[in-house]
């Protein structure tokens, strides 16, 4: 599944943002669940403890490692805060929560055609949506930004899961490979291979 292409050579981890549209401290879950914008929160995560053991500790354990490879961290991510990101990197990754067809930011539940019109008409990297089941989103990006190239993945992981992954692909793109989709694609490998 060698996916690499000449536009997408040499892209290292100063190149890619993750952009997490999900709670990653104490004040955000607060604030999502008073607010109500957050279905992940609010409806499967009520409980602080639970959130905090599945997804903050994970995250506070990964987050030193991903900073040293000089990838960028967006936290409490929001459509205006996201969009920001295709104007500065060339991988943009999302990593949030979906619920029907709607996308969660810090901001609310956004609709998909919120999500595309995000996105600039002629941005030409890659977009990783670190996201359950976002087939639709996946269509709507493709026909209205075709110039992008889109990466996801089918299958539904706990939060920890794909936190440890992006960490996996950033540790090879600082240790032993020049391009962001050859990384993502040797990580693939060797989880598959466990």
């Amino acid at each position: 599944m060698h996916i690499s292409q000449k536009p997408y050579a040499d892209l290292t981890a100063r190149d890619c943002a993750i952009a997490f549209g999900i709670p990653t401290s104490f004040d955000l879950y607060i604030n999502a669940r008073e607010c109500q914008t957050s279905d992940l929160v609010c409806n499967l995560f009520p409980k602080w403890e639970k959130y905090c053991y599945d997804f903050v500790k994970p995250f506070e354990a990964v987050i030193p490692y991903l900073n040293r490879t000089g990838v960028e961290i967006l936290e409490g991510a929001t459509t205006n805060s996201f969009s920001s990101l295709f104007l500065h990197y060339k991988v943009v990754i999302l990593f949030t929560h979906w619920k029907g067809q709607t996308v969660e930011f810090t901001d609310g539940m956004k609709q998909i055609e919120e999500v595309v019109d995000a996105i600039p008409v002629d941005f030409s990297g890659i977009i990783d949506l670190c996201v359950c089941h976002p087939v639709s989103l996946v269509r709507q990006i493709r026909s209205n930004r075709p110039y992008c190239l889109i990466r996801f993945q089918h299958n539904k992981a706990r939060p920890a899961y794909w936190l440890y992954f992006y960490r996996l692909i950033f540790d090879l793109l600082a240790n032993n490979y020049t391009n962001y989709l050859d990384a993502f694609e040797a990580a693939v490998n060797s989880l598959r291979a466990i």
